[in-house]
């Protein structure tokens, strides 16, 4: 048998999960994460009322003096937000993964902070509440709702008053202690007018007329110089394709994402169904000659066991509608049940019972595979840590380092060229149960020739060695690369795809945090993964592991396969200064004019309506704005038709993402969706977030989140609230 191995120019167009991957990664990491940082229950605390925890301000601590607390963490571990068909939980969003985790091992951690925010301000107001939950920033984040013990979702508002009244209770104390860090997180770097401007673009909506300037097609550009293309090259080098920013707003990027060199064992459902069929008894079925007798048997068997499940109701009979019908004098005969006879559900019941035992049997080939495969990891990697230990200085070459080499030659093998006395010899680390060695590509073919011989069945396998594989390589290939697993997470079941697994869950690749938080899920070198099921077709179950890596860089020059990609992007860049350059010069004259109508027969693609335009809405649909565009568009439109100073509201914009620029023209300004007091709140706590924003030298989200990590720090909460543990 040939191993299968796709040649690069046979791969498929984009797929879905191409074009969407980091949306795709995002929600599953973000819903993982969540699952396994917050446990199911919390401590066992309040068994004990007067256990002493430490003392407060020098007052003993009780465990009956944090009861409040105590069931208000328990009520928001609750609350979730609703968005995008994910349920992520309220507190997740509010403060660090880490405070999360103390604080479901350690309630004592809640009520400190609780009693801090109440105690120092400026605590949070009803109004605030009621914004988050029924207003407007329930319009921005999504729905927020409670879950029941059952798993059911139901909005707080429709809860009876009582518990309603402890879930905004609860909510509250949340928004208290999140306001009381951004309290101390403002400062007057930033002054009111700049603060206002993003309250502006946030909570106002604009009316405007767009004059479109569309960049002409790139490939009429020029080719740039060679010393053009490096110094692009260079520029962008570090940067991951499709990395956004405002250095960045094309997404330019030419770094070597995360690759790998696998190979992977299917076992196909169609073969095994078929031996499954045909391994039941001599006797044929009268009316299909090529199927067993015993398959009717069983299904008749199945069919007077289980009766329930064929009988059919009959639909009612249909009232007449008409206005001259005489209404009815008695009620009409309830529907009687009706049992399917047997010669009705025989086919479909004779398949059901094959496939059933085809998957039994498939899910047994996996379980035997497995086992074996596993034994021998266990044996290799054991082997591998004790040679580590006694040769600290042989961890560089181990296969678990990011860029080890392969201990075979690269090449798609097959079982004739695999054959075990064509091995090379064992080393003690490196032996196995097959007599070849475990690190190689060998080992997989000689153990998938082991299970045919056992089962009497073909079953595929690849070798994906001939190059490295980065994650959209992966989800191109047919089979294996469209494959799902099934993750549990919590409360959840979220089907994991094979390129994520293989690539973004390899433990190498992961930051060390998260790696810890996802302990088991994080994939190891030469571990047999979790069993793949195929999106679309056939249930075939496909098996890998990972046999070298190599980890994200910048090239050190340029690639050939990336010169072509360069090159376009550089005449994608002065394509667009093309169209900036056309949007100012009408800028100019309807600035001159105090009208967009002045430029109407100048402008490339005519003059829109009145349109509105606002967070909230996003880009108009009649501007065609694609989907990656949209906020950058609505972000940068908003900037600049908010601009007091533009004469005659006329402005001019670009968007890089939608290859566009514009001149535009505001028409009408008006506020919504939040009241005076929630204005005055927001504008506090932009404060710390708008500094950071306007000071270059300073990663913004890192920076936010430093703040948090440290405000929300164990040591330092006992520290700012007096708080000394019993332990200690």
């Amino acid at each position: 048998m040939t191993a299968d191995a796709p040649k690069p120019d046979e791969i498929a167009p984009q797929t879905f999960y191409q074009r969407n991957r980091r949306l795709v990664i995002g929600s599953i990491m973000v819903i993982l994460v969540i699952a396994f940082l917050v446990p199911t229950q919390l401590p066992q605390l309040m068994q004990d009322t007067n256990r002493e925890l430490g003392t407060l301000a020098g007052k003993r601590l009780r465990a009956r003096d944090i009861e409040e607390s105590y069931r208000s963490w328990q009520a928001l571990r609750n609350v979730v937000i609703n968005a995008n068909g994910q349920d992520i939980p309220l507190v997740n969003l509010a403060i660090t993964p880490d405070a999360v985790r103390q604080i479901a091992d350690d309630p004592v951690i809640w009520h400190l902070l609780r009693e801090e925010a109440r105690r120092d301000g400026p605590g949070a107001s009803e109004q605030e509440v009621s914004n988050l939950l029924e207003g407007s920033q329930q319009q921005q984040l999504g729905q927020i709702l409670v879950r029941h013990n059952d798993g059911r979702l139901v909005a707080i508002s429709d809860l009876g008053s009582a518990t309603a009244a402890a879930y905004r209770a609860s909510v509250a104390d949340l928004l208290a202690v999140v306001n009381r860090f951004q309290s101390l997180q403002t400062t007057t770097k930033v002054s009111r007018p700049i603060i206002d401007r993003y309250l502006a673009a946030e909570f106002q909506a604009v009316s405007a007329r767009f004059a479109p300037v569309p960049a002409v097609d790139p490939a009429t550009i020029p080719t740039p110089s060679e010393a053009d293309i490096l110094a692009h090259f260079k520029k962008y080098a570090e940067f991951a394709p499709d990395s956004v920013s405002r250095d960045n707003p094309f997404g330019f990027g030419y770094r070597i994402p995360n690759r790998i060199k696998f190979q992977s064992i299917t076992i196909p459902f169609a073969p095994i169904r078929k031996a499954v069929r045909d391994s039941r008894g001599t006797e044929s079925d009268p009316n299909d000659p090529t199927l067993p007798y015993e398959w009717v048997t069983e299904a008749a068997k199945y069919y007077q066991s289980n009766p329930n499940e064929f009988t059919v109701t009959p639909p009612a009979a249909e009232t007449s509608t008409s206005p001259d019908a005489t209404p009815a004098t008695e009620s009409p005969a309830t529907a009687t049940p009706v049992k399917k006879s047997f010669d009705e559900v025989r086919a479909e019941l004779v398949n059901r019972l094959i496939d059933q035992a085809a998957v039994a049997q498939m899910r047994t080939i996996e379980q035997r595979l497995r086992n074996r495969h596993e034994a021998d990891y266990l044996s290799w990697k054991t082997a591998r840590d004790l040679a580590a230990a006694s040769n600290p200085t042989s961890a560089a070459s181990s296969p678990s380092n990011t860029t080890s080499t392969p201990t075979s030659t690269p090449t798609a093998t097959t079982p004739d060229s695999a054959a075990p006395d064509a091995a090379p010899p064992a080393s003690p680390s490196r032996a196995s149960s097959l007599n070849v060695p475990f690190d190689s590509t060998e080992y997989l073919t000689a153990l998938a020739q082991e299970i045919e011989r056992q089962f009497k069945v073909n079953i595929r396998w690849t070798s994906h060695a001939d190059r490295f594989y980065s994650a959209d390589d992966i989800s191109a290939l047919e089979g294996i690369g469209r494959s799902v697993t099934m993750l549990n997470a919590g409360e959840r079941t979220l089907p994991l795809p094979m390129a994520s697994y293989a690539v973004d869950f390899f433990e190498s690749f992961m930051p060390e945090n998260v790696r810890d938080q996802l302990g088991t899920a994080a994939l190891s070198p030469y571990e047999l993964s979790m069993p793949m099921q195929s999106f679309l077709g056939e249930p075939d179950l496909h098996l890998f592991r990972i046999i070298d890596t190599d980890a994200s860089h910048a090239p050190t020059e340029i690639p050939e396969s990336a010169r072509p990609t360069i090159i376009a992007d550089l005449q994608r860049t002065t394509a667009l200064d093309q169209a900036r350059t056309k949007a100012n010069q009408l800028l100019e004259r309807a600035r001159a004019a105090g009208s967009l109508d002045a430029i109407s027969a100048d402008a490339p693609a005519g003059l829109t309506g009145e349109l509105p335009l606002s967070v909230r809405l996003g880009a108009p649909e009649a501007l065609n704005i694609p989907e990656a565009a949209r906020d950058p568009f609505v972000n940068r439109a908003m900037e600049a038709l908010l601009d007091s100073s533009a004469s005659a509201g006329i402005v001019a914009f670009d968007v890089p993402l939608a290859d566009r620029a514009f001149v535009a023209q505001r028409i009408s300004l008006t506020s919504e969706w939040i009241s005076d007091q929630g204005l005055a709140q927001t504008r506090m706590q932009l404060a710390s977030a708008v500094t950071r924003m306007l000071d270059d030298g300073q990663n913004p989200q890192a920076a936010a989140f430093e703040a948090q990590r440290a405000y929300f720090d164990l040591d330092a909460i006992r520290k700012r609230t007096n708080f000394i543990p019993r332990d200690n």
